[in-house]
């Protein structure tokens, strides 16, 4: 198990230059004899370590003894241990929902609470053994190649040193360390889904197979591989079918292949915190095979398919700030509407220059020196023209949005800026012709727009 583990935590760096650890320790052989490799292993570096035991009020007085157990057992390893009680059943009674997955979802934001206050990773006991029942019951819910891929040693702030570790080793650690542990009797209650899994479904592979453990964890690897490379791919294909914000070209994610339109459409709805589901994925897909069509994914919150774009939209209500015209000044920062944020500020060319070979922000630059009086920060008005520096031929702001496919509904939000002859910047379009930075150009001023992100959790 050391080996294992040693490997495991060197192989993908789960320590970092981070040495202080929270364990979740429930007692059990797989917490406790974590607990104690930590405690007593050399990683050639002090590891400040502390321990987290969640009292779940599901069985009662055999809870409470497992809590005095891991206070004692830490207390013996000089580990500061933090004890959080919770009623399980009845919240999971509250939300609808197993007391399985209750339990799983209360465990990882007291953890999560714990380890923001410490400054900490998290460290959990899972094992092998808990990654071959979790593709099982992914299979039963019909997964695909990501579930497959089993428990990965890191996720996030989360980390598992005994994720390729068989739960055999840990026994043997236990016996050779003479280490005792509780046992949770309802670790025995098939009624359970994993516990079903865990005492009849793998020990039949086991009969197919004694190495099953072997070519369980290869299998895993190997997927793994697969995996990331497909969620690569579709990065660069996302990047390929973004039209501006969460706007995103029709045809281009209709060309895509199954495998990657899926994950393309995951990761759209996963950047704006939008919850994702299978069945509301294959809605998407067939609104996008048909080219139209509206789909409410989360109160308030639609994926729609018009006019050849893919966009997600929040119902709004009507905002008294549109439209706006506002004075001014350079440097500031200006709150608009809808937590849109504009910021001017002014730099040299030196300045200039070091930035613009870091990030690509010719469309968000003008000359300062070819502005002329005042400056205004509007939106629209009919008849508005422009001659952008990007196209050098004059077009009005309608047949511009018109050729970039955007939505009527969210021209009326497209910021403008104009001097005291006409228009000089378009968001997301660039400068004037007229006001754009040229060799010459000594002070530069730079606009940078930011939004604050829609108000949605993920489940």
């Amino acid at each position: 198990m050391k080996t294992k583990a040693t490997e495991t935590i060197l192989k993908y760096n789960l320590l970092g230059k981070r040495n202080r650890l929270l364990i979740g320790v429930s007692g059990g052989m797989d917490s406790i004899s974590l607990l104690h490799f930590l405690a007593n292993f050399d990683f050639n570096m002090k590891l400040d370590l502390y321990g987290c035991h969640i009292n779940h009020g599901i069985r009662g007085e055999d809870a409470n003894r497992d809590e005095i157990f891991v206070r004692d057992f830490c207390e013996c390893l000089g580990v500061k241990l933090f004890v959080h009680k919770i009623d399980v059943p009845q919240i999971a009674k509250d939300q609808k929902i197993s007391i399985e997955e209750c339990a799983r979802n209360i465990r990882y934001q007291v953890f999560e609470e714990y380890a923001k206050e410490l400054g900490s990773k998290i460290v959990t006991a899972h094992t092998l053994n808990d990654s071959m029942e979790t593709v099982f019951i992914n299979i039963s819910r019909g997964t695909g190649l990501r579930g497959l891929c089993g428990i990965t040693p890191v996720r996030g702030n989360i980390i598992r040193p005994l994720i390729f570790v068989p739960r055999r080793q840990i026994e043997r650690y236990m016996n050779e360390n003479k280490l005792p542990h509780v046992e949770d009797k309802t670790n025995s209650e098939t009624k359970y889904t994993r516990n079903f899994v865990r005492h009849y479904i793998i020990p039949k592979f086991y009969e197919l197979n004694g190495a099953f453990e072997t070519v369980f964890e290869r299998m895993c690897l190997n997927l793994r591989k697969d995996e990331e490379f497909l969620e690569q791919h579709a990065k660069n294909s996302q990047i390929d079918v973004d039209l501006e914000s969460d706007n995103y070209r029709l045809q281009k994610i209709k060309l895509l292949p199954d495998c990657l339109k899926f994950r393309v459409i995951k990761q759209i709805l996963r950047q704006y915190k939008v919850p994702y589901e299978q069945k509301k994925i294959k809605l998407i897909k067939e609104m996008l095979d048909m080219g139209s069509g509206k789909l409410e994914l989360k109160k308030g919150v639609y994926a729609n398919v018009a006019n050849e774009v893919f966009s997600l939209q929040q119902e709004e209500k009507p905002q008294p700030e549109l439209p706006i015209s506002l004075k001014v000044d350079i440097p500031g920062v200006y709150n608009v509407f809808n937590g849109k944020q504009v910021e001017f500020t002014i730099l040299n060319r030196k300045e200039y220059d070091c930035l613009k070979n870091k990030m690509d922000i010719k469309a968000n630059v003008l000359a300062k020196d070819k502005i002329t009086k005042f400056l205004k920060l509007r939106t629209k008005k009919n008849g508005d023209k422009i001659k952008l520096n990007r196209y050098g031929c004059t077009k009005t702001l309608k047949k511009l949005f018109l050729e970039h496919k955007i939505p009527a509904q969210k021209r009326e939000k497209y910021l403008l800026l104009q001097d005291e002859l006409d228009l000089i910047w378009v968001e997301n379009f660039g400068p004037a012709q007229r006001v754009a930075v040229s060799v010459t150009t000594e002070q530069i001023i730079l606009v940078v727009v930011t939004q604050t992100p829609l108000p949605l959790t993920e489940n």
